[in-house]
């Protein structure tokens, strides 16, 4: 029986409880702005340093990317078609001669060496003046 007079104490003491936490004095706290010129040219700083960061990564990207182009390699790909998470067809240009190989994650596979090449350069450089010409009118559409 010694629980009884406890819970009813306890259940006194929460009934009470907002009505002493109310008569206790509160100080007003001052008001200030809640974002001052220092925060806003702090976040200035970062996003124009972070923008900054992405666009000399992808001009670094870029320079890498043409330098590998530029070099004359003796292996070249010429194109690749996935055909599955893991294997992929892919046509490669050694010393002149065209190979189509398969690949998986095990093993590479000659599926066919050609005597002549089935893609040349002009198609190649073709093609791809033919994709910078195509993003070039897609901008001017977007600006204008």
């Amino acid at each position: 029986m010694t629980r009884r007079p406890q819970r009813t104490a306890i259940a006194a003491l929460l009934a009470l409880l907002p009505v002493l936490v109310s008569a206790a004095p509160v100080a007003p706290q001052p008001v200030g702005p809640p974002i001052g010129a220092s925060d806003v040219i702090g976040f200035g700083a970062s996003l124009v340093m972070v923008i900054g960061a992405v666009l000399v990564v992808g001009w670094l990207y870029a320079r890498s990317q043409g330098l590998n182009r530029g070099k004359s390699s003796v292996i070249n790909v010429l194109a690749a078609q996935p055909l599955g998470s893991k294997e992929r067809i892919v046509l490669v240009e050694i010393g002149g001669k065209q190979i189509v190989v398969g690949m998986t994650a095990a093993q590479v596979s000659t599926l066919h060496v050609f005597d002549e090449p089935v893609v040349r350069q002009a198609e190649r450089s073709a093609a791809a003046a033919g994709f910078a010409e195509r993003l070039r009118a897609a901008l001017k559409g977007v600006t204008r």
